[in-house]
């Protein structure tokens, strides 16, 4: 794919601004000082606590070839200043940040996809990526560029070349992801599963459902609409749809994906599971096939499914899709299996956690044969607001029924998970505490011998990475 170029006469067109520039175009759109600046055109965001207006000048200094400012002493000091740069002044960067990428979506005319879901966005976001460029030129979200701001830099991140661009929706509150679809415009869209995750702000699973459901209701009217059939909020999403006035006559513009379901467009069943791989089997687009990918867990395989089905959606042939799943591989923190320098095996699973992610880590546990002694380093579940004591009580009692040889839990609602993991396990090697200790974690790496395994499962802001760098 060739280099990004967007046009400063285009730019100027959508959003006006003063002083010509030397180049005929941008090398890409930045809002980080700290990051690439040099042939960028910067928006200064401002936020809660700190004024992006102030850094314009930094960003021309080094390099950048325009800026967009909502001060307009600011924008009038900088035309003076440097006349040879394009400075725009706006009402606001943000809504002229997502405009200028709403457009230049529109004017290159990409296929977008887009991804949201409680769990797996992000690893079906990656797989898709990978199944989807085997046959087109495509652009995607990079980490978790999934919001107000991240969504539209993905956008302008693409160059004109590109044929398709893969964008995650996240949301923390209804209404978000309706925004999202009003920038981004998909062409198909899928909701990978519904459950527990921002109950905090939403406050109930119903809730959060119906805050999902956005994706297919601001999705365009001839969008391609990818279900999960074994979700049953995303299953009563399909069945609602299918009865409105609104969907009447695009059954052919829905797609769906099952593990049990063999008239699904996409059924995978894992046939084996082992730390370093999953065995699939079934059938995508009604071609049947059999393949290892290096990944770990059941969960993922839905996360296969809903990737491959959009592949699908998106214009990939079964085919194409099936010779390239062995090359799918998880990102950073989501379900890594390593091994430490001992030869202790090692799950770390610390980007997210919710009560759904963490079950389907405990469920996928209990299928492996371990021959060493079990070990599990728990951090917080966050985002869970009223109901955090709660799921933690729900959680504790299910891993002491696992028998784990000892774990440690870490986080605020400590004490109602030692009660809980209690009941079931009064005899269980165990410890909790408020916040990371470093002692627990030299205690265990003493403990460890080559056959054994460490689970580490919690939230991201519990920094589960600490513990892995202290065992190894």
């Amino acid at each position: 794919m060739s280099k990004l170029m967007i046009p400063v006469a285009w730019v100027k067109e959508q959003l006006g601004g003063e002083n010509p520039t030397k180049e005929e175009n941008f090398l890409g759109v930045t809002t980080d000082t700290r990051s690439e600046v040099a042939g960028h055109l910067f928006f200064a965001l401002s936020g809660p606590n700190f004024d992006g207006n102030r850094f314009a000048e930094e960003a021309l200094k080094k390099g950048a070839l325009g800026v967009v400012v909502d001060d307009p002493q600011m924008a009038q000091k900088l035309v003076t200043y440097f006349p040879d740069n394009l400075v725009v002044s706006v009402e606001s960067t943000l809504k002229s940040l997502q405009l200028l990428a709403q457009r230049w979506r529109i004017k290159n005319k990409f296929q977008v996809l887009a991804i949201t879901g409680s769990n797996g966005k992000t690893t079906t976001k990656t797989f898709c990526a990978h199944l989807v460029s085997q046959k087109f030129a495509t652009n995607y979200a990079k980490g978790s560029f999934n919001n107000h701001i991240g969504l539209p830099l993905t956008l302008l991140s693409t160059s004109a070349e590109a044929k398709v661009v893969i964008v995650e929706m996240g949301m923390n509150h209804a209404g978000e992801i309706t925004e999202l679809c009003t920038i981004a415009q998909p062409d198909v869209v899928v909701v990978t599963m519904v459950g527990s995750g921002h109950i905090e702000n939403l406050g109930s699973v119903e809730a959060i459902a119906k805050a999902k459901e956005e994706i297919y209701l601001g999705a365009k009217d001839n969008a391609r609409r990818i279900y999960n059939l074994d979700n049953p909020h995303t299953r009563e999403m399909m069945n609602r749809h299918a009865a409105s006035a609104r969907f009447a006559g695009k059954d052919d513009r829905v797609l769906t994906f099952s593990y049990y379901d063999p008239a699904a467009a996409v059924h995978l069943r894992d046939v084996v599971s082992t730390f370093d791989h999953v065995e699939i089997a079934g059938r995508i687009g009604g071609e049947p096939g059999r393949v290892k990918i290096p990944i770990f867990g059941r969960q993922n395989v839905y996360n296969i499914m809903a990737a491959a089905c959009v592949a699908l959606a998106a214009g990939v042939e079964p085919d194409i899709i099936w010779k390239s799943l062995s090359g799918c591989k998880t990102e950073w923190g989501r379900n890594q299996v390593m091994k430490l320098k001992g030869g202790a095996r090692v799950v770390f699973d610390g980007y997210n956690a919710n009560p759904e992610s963490v079950l389907a880590l405990l469920e996928n546990l209990s299928r492996i044969k371990v021959r060493g002694r079990r070990y599990a380093v728990l951090g917080e579940m966050l985002e869970l607001g009223s109901h955090s004591a709660e799921m933690h009580r729900s959680i504790a009692r299910q891993i002491a029924e696992l028998k784990f040889d000892f774990v440690w839990f870490y986080g605020s609602p400590y004490k109602e998970f030692e009660e809980a993991y209690k009941e079931i396990y009064p005899s269980g090697d165990f410890a909790a505490t408020e916040s990371f200790d470093e002692s627990l974690t030299m205690s265990l790496k003493s403990r460890l011998e080559a056959d054994d395994l460490i689970v580490l499962k919690g939230s991201r802001g519990m920094k589960l990475e600490r513990v892995l760098a202290q065992l190894d």
